[in-house]
């Protein structure tokens, strides 16, 4: 049975489900309509000028500190980049799709901004089978995020650049 990712409802046992026995997954199409509109408020208001924390403004101790449109993606491309800490033995698969299922299901809430082809992704990627290798501690948002500079969208320290932003054609301030 094909476990449905609308953003709010993902029991224990769909996520064992998807991460041990490779149960298929969706994006629901209310979800996906969700993302698209929380994305278009997020492109208004820095249309706008509006601060938006982590696109428009720095981040930490510095989200007052403003960042012109010109360098938001070079911006987001660096601050990633720096917040890459993986160490230790890689995680399971199981631990690693679990995670997968579970950022996929955030994104479809709609309240991150992100763009629905960030959620398709993964959803794609674990429907395919694609297991990227993460490490057991870290920054494991940072890591599975990370964008360019051979990086790759799922495994950022070791994938083939088929899974890269670029390769996906998405712009990497999602």
């Amino acid at each position: 049975m094909t476990v449905v990712l609308a953003g709010t409802h993902l029991t224990r046992d769909e996520v064992a489900r998807v991460a041990r026995d490779d149960e298929p997954v969706e994006l629901a199409e209310h979800a996906i309509e969700r993302m698209t509109a929380a994305r278009t408020v997020v492109e208004e208001r820095l249309a706008a000028g509006d601060p938006i924390y982590g696109s428009s403004t720095a981040v930490g101790v510095l989200k007052r500190v403003g960042v012109g449109a010109d360098a938001a993606a070079a911006y987001a491309g660096r601050m990633l980049h720096h917040h890459l800490v993986g160490q230790g033995a890689p995680a399971s698969r199981d631990l690693v799709r679990a995670t997968m299922v579970r950022l996929a299901n955030g994104f479809a809430a709609g309240y991150p901004g992100a763009r629905p082809a960030l959620a398709e992704r993964l959803v794609d990627a674990l429907n395919r089978g694609e297991t990227p290798r993460l490490r057991s501690l870290g920054s494991g948002d940072g890591i599975a995020l990370a964008p360019g500079e051979g990086l790759a969208l799922l495994d950022a320290m070791e994938a083939a650049g088929a899974l890269s932003l670029e390769a996906m054609a998405v712009n990497p301030t999602m």
